[in-house]
């Protein structure tokens, strides 16, 4: 038996003990939730699922389209293998491709901003960071000089350039808000300048960009004359990755939506940009972490301020657009790594004939992860801190190899040092998690130093270059809080969290993958848990924050054990170059997020790292063309099982597509997508209350939020940018002696209107338990958070005894009282609210006997979801 046939078959094997362990637990809803749930869709889910994938399809074989044309165009795209030009191009060419059926199908209101944007940003983003970087490569000496003679792969240049250009950008960005320079002129004049100056220097060193030239990737003939051969797999593969990135694209396309968008990653450059640079905003911790991404942001959001303050709605999508290149760039580099990988476990192998996969079965299996193309299409950080960290785990792979990247990239191991830790910068400069990134490749570092008896030299830059890069942040923490790492660490500096908020926070991250419990368990149960973890992850993904990772991952995985360990189907298999370095890193991830936080998302550069095992496992085992027809058949059966299995994944992807596709073309406003009842069916009444604000004769009041997490829709002045304002009107409430008294500290706070949103607030049971732990003293509040971790691991709350509790709490009773008196408060009647049948408060029953409450009747209980308080006058 060949070890093709051996590898087909414990790849089937595993597969199948796999779909048949999940079986026995979850029965048929197996099938669905590895995502194989594709031919049990009836009815309108399967239409609008249908609906997406042909018009992702469609819009798709147009983009495809564009990219032809323009490698037919330009002499320099023929040079790029075709693959890599629809890598790199997608997204600029699906942005002007969205911003023409834009004008072509946009309802007749809408303006030129709103069809544009898609395009200017979809294709200028990607090019201002190209340029950013090329200027600083040339000026730092990181990318060769035109002297050097020496070729770049295309795609290597294209990381370092988006690398280099993040960085830069981000920091100058920062800088300027700092210095108070965040106007549309000077934000969107230095772009300018920066594009100009990147394109000169591009045009001068395009004799200089190519790439890896081989028959099993460009298509076309190599430098010994051969010619390649069409390999229908690969071609699949790239179509299913080019469905994926087009239907993630087109989402991309939306208005901010989610929960975390709108509370703090758009809202604060948000306000940076209303106030003209950096502003502190109250009661805003994550205003202190690092705000790499975010300042990025800033660009597309501030094209919003070229309308009339009017027609002002926060309508951005070029910020979810800007995450989705972070995506991309991530693909962009497993694909380069992948073949480096490749090409250095080919060159002491002979006779292994082609092998056309190349890696690419390990970007879709990425791409197509459920939750993935779904978050990248979202305004937040995930995937430019994942593409910092695996960046840095490139580069420091390079740096040490024992084959220096000389040959390849024309200088010493020194650069990709640097490259590696200015990539750890990035990312620290994106989420404090980096922090543990850095402190896990230092400790790599430190284990390679040791192995050769000599400080290796990539440890100097590691230790110093990420803090140089993330010095503005902390400098400006340490100046404003006291704190440099705000809101982190304040029981050491002070500053942030205060002890029973951090307490609460921790215990509900802990009930992501059952972490609490896992706490509690004896060594040995750990150590099971541990490895039954992504078990668990696949078929419980309501555990661990409703963020899928289907099937196809985990059923790949001897392919990844295969890809790291083994060279080429011709036995025997030495072992790899690196694999030590690349399952060390793996090995971190891994124990990071089992034993930190569990949420799936933050394990991304562990799926990347798998996924590209799975890529070199699967291209190691291609059939060469002179192997026996089994194979090829054996072959083509997994590569058609990738295919669809990985589309299958995407349902949920797709439906989304099918479902807001009147949203994507702009045949109706963006408001009739964010009202709809599973966005944000509240943006009608925002739009209501910013009316009535701009309306005010004094000027538009300060607005404190209550209960509300769509502070991004709202404009300064404003407050409060948690659903959870537990803690600021808990500490009112602890604090005055009377409803009335609260009442006067909220007017010292400024607070002239405030909106409370009372089904977060009061109509929420857990919040509820939230605002009385809250309430209490810190001293019984960090008692209490202990008791509810040790008598509640899993979250399940028992919460009629909390309540219970809460009722004999005063301060708990004086803060809801308030919410349902407000004196020296009106309440403003809102068109957009109807009354419910019954009391939003589940306590209406008890609270009628409260002394707070005395003469207040059922009838007077608030029955709206929402409501306006207005200032008396004094």
């Amino acid at each position: 038996m060949t070890q093709h046939v051996r590898f087909f078959l414990v790849l089937l094997f595993w597969t199948l003990l796999l779909l048949a362990s999940g079986f026995r637990i979850l029965g048929v809803q197996v099938f669905p939730t590895v995502g194989l749930g594709a031919p049990f869709l009836l009815g309108t889910r399967a239409a609008t699922v249908v609906q997406g994938l042909v018009q992702a399809g469609l819009c798709g074989t147009l983009v495809f389209g564009l990219i032809l044309i323009m490698r037919k165009l330009l002499p320099a795209a023929r040079r790029i293998p075709m693959l890599e030009l629809v890598l790199v191009g997608w997204v600029p060419a699906s942005g002007l491709l969205a911003g023409a059926i834009r004008f072509a199908s946009a309802y007749p209101e809408a303006d030129w901003l709103l069809c544009l944007e898609p395009a200017l940003i979809g294709a200028g983003f990607p090019l201002l960071l190209l340029c950013a970087g090329v200027l600083v490569g040339r000026l730092s000496g990181l990318l060769p000089k035109q002297s050097d003679h020496t070729e770049v792969p295309f795609l290597h240049f294209l990381l370092v350039t988006n690398l280099l250009g993040s960085l830069a950008l981000a920091v100058g960005l920062y800088l300027a808000a700092l210095l108070r320079l965040w106007l549309p002129v000077v934000l969107w004049g230095g772009c300018l300048l920066v594009l100009v100056a990147g394109l000169l220097f591009l045009f001068r060193e395009r004799g200089r960009i190519v790439l890896f030239q081989s028959t099993d990737e460009s298509g076309e003939a190599d430098s010994s004359g051969k010619s390649s051969r069409f390999d229908w797999r690969e071609a699949a593969m790239a179509g299913a990755l080019c469905l994926i990135l087009q239907a993630s694209f087109q989402l991309a396309t939306l208005p901010p939506d989610d929960s975390d968008e709108l509370r703090y990653h758009l809202s604060i450059p948000k306000r940076y940009l209303e106030h003209g640079g950096a502003v502190e905003i109250p009661g805003q911790n994550f205003a202190h972490f690092p705000l790499g991404l975010e300042v990025l942001f800033a660009l597309p959001l501030s094209l919003d301020l070229l309308r009339a303050d009017e027609a002002r709605m926060g309508w951005s999508c070029g910020v979810k657009i800007v995450h989705l290149w972070y995506f991309v760039l991530t693909l962009i580099l497993l694909r380069v790594w992948t073949r480096e990988r490749l090409v250095a476990d080919r060159r002491e192998t002979e006779g292994e004939g082609d092998h056309p996969q190349s890696g690419l079965a390990g970007l879709l299996v990425l791409a197509s992860i459920p939750f993935a193309p779904v978050l990248g299409a979202w305004a937040f950080v995930e995937f430019g801190a994942a593409f910092g960290w695996l960046a840095s785990a490139y580069f420091l792979w390079r740096a040490l190899s024992s084959e220096s990247s000389e040959k390849q990239c024309g200088g010493p191991d020194r650069k990709n040092s640097i490259l590696a830790a200015l990539a750890v910068g990035w990312s620290l400069a994106v989420k404090y998690t980096s922090l543990a990134w850095w402190a896990l490749l230092l400790l790599v570092l430190l284990a390679v130093s040791l192995q050769r008896r000599r400080l290796h030299p990539a440890m100097i830059c590691m230790l110093i270059l990420p803090g140089l890069c993330v010095s503005p942040w902390l400098l400006h923490n340490a100046w404003t809080t006291g704190n440099p790492f705000a809101p982190l660490l304040s029981s050491v500096f002070g500053g942030g969290f205060d002890p029973v908020q951090k307490a609460f926070y921790d215990w509900h991250a802990g009930m992501k993958g059952d972490l609490n419990l896992f706490r509690r368990l004896p060594w040995w149960e750990k150590a099971l848990d541990l490895v039954l973890l992504p078990f668990r992850a696949v078929f419980f993904p309501e555990r661990f924050e409703n963020n899928p990772l289907g099937g196809l991952l985990l059923a790949l995985f001897p392919a990844a054990l295969l890809g790291g360990t083994a060279r080429f189907a011709d036995p025997p298999f030495p072992r790899s170059r690196g694999v030590g370095f690349v399952a060390a890193i793996a090995a971190g991830v891994y124990l990071l997020w089992a034993l930190t936080y569990r949420d799936p998302r933050f394990a991304l550069p562990l799926w990347g790292i798998l996924a590209m095992g799975i890529g070199l496992g699967l291209s190691k085992q291609a059939p060469a063309r002179e192997s026996p027809r089994f194979h090829h058949h054996a072959s083509s059966f997994l590569s058609l099982l990738i295919f669809l299995w990985s589309l299958m994944q995407c349902e949920e992807l797709f439906s989304r597509v099918g479902r807001f596709s009147s949203a994507i073309l702009l045949r109706k406003t963006p408001d009739a997508y964010l009202t709809r009842p599973d966005r944000i069916p509240q943006v009608a009444t925002i739009r209501e209350v910013e009316r009535m604000r701009s309306a005010h004769p004094g000027g538009k009041p300060s607005l404190l939020l209550l209960g509300q997490e769509q502070s991004y829709y709202f404009d300064s002045p404003v407050r409060g940018n948690d659903y959870f304002d537990g803690p600021l009107l808990a500490s009112i409430a602890r604090e005055a002696s009377s409803v009335e008294a609260m009442s006067e500290s909220l007017r010292r706070l400024g607070a002239d209107w405030i909106w409370v949103h009372r089904g977060t607030l009061e109509g929420n049971v857990f919040n509820l338990v939230r605002g009385f732990i809250f309430c209490l003293p810190a001293e019984e509040g960090l008692d209490a958070m202990r008791e509810l971790a040790e008598s509640n691991p899993s979250g399940l709350l028992d919460a009629e005894a909390w309540l219970e509790r809460a009722t004999q709490n005063e301060p708990f009773r004086r803060m809801h009282a308030w919410l349902i008196r407000h004196p020296g408060y009106r309440e403003v009647p809102l068109a957009t609210v109807p009354p419910g049948e019954r009391p939003i408060c589940p306590l209406a029953g008890v609270m009628l006997k409260w002394p707070e409450l005395k003469g207040i009747s059922a009838a007077d209980l608030p029955r709206v979801s929402i409501s306006l308080l207005v200032a008396d006058s004094p």
